[in-house]
């Protein structure tokens, strides 16, 4: 498969982009996303949560590209280099790049914390991530 220009660019600048993975705000006690029965469907379903979550990819403290949706890789971006990468191109970059094995390990950080969230929530206790 050729390379597309918008993914050679991506390929070229790995080095200067960050990657976060952004999950629900566990936080919000009032957000329907983060009930606890929510909560609970999280820590039963890792790729829940994986659902629930965006990827937003930064280049000198500007997001140029947001994922907003982590199975089929639909996007978001108003970067002339990125406008018009193809969804496939997106999926093979994060592959290839490492970037998806490293928001998995960051999606395990998330459950841990959603665990524990919701463990303190049944016991009447302050969130730990406060």
């Amino acid at each position: 498969m050729n390379a597309t220009t918008q993914y050679k660019w991506l390929e070229k600048n790995h080095d200067n982009v960050e990657w976060r993975l952004v999950g629900p705000n566990f936080r919000n006690r009032f957000d329907s996303s983060v009930s606890e029965s929510r909560l609970e469907e999280y820590v039963r379903d890792r790729e829940l949560l994986w659902e629930n979550c965006s990827a937003q990819c930064f280049l000198d403290d500007a997001c140029i590209i947001r994922i907003t949706d982590m199975t089929f890789f639909e996007y978001e971006t108003n970067h002339p280099n990125l406008i018009g990468i193809e969804q496939e191109d997106v999926r093979r970059y994060l592959e290839t790049q490492g970037v998806i094995e490293e928001m998995r390990k960051e999606l395990d950080k998330m459950l841990d914390l959603c665990a524990r969230e919701l463990e303190a929530r049944r016991n009447g206790l302050e969130s730990p991530l406060d």
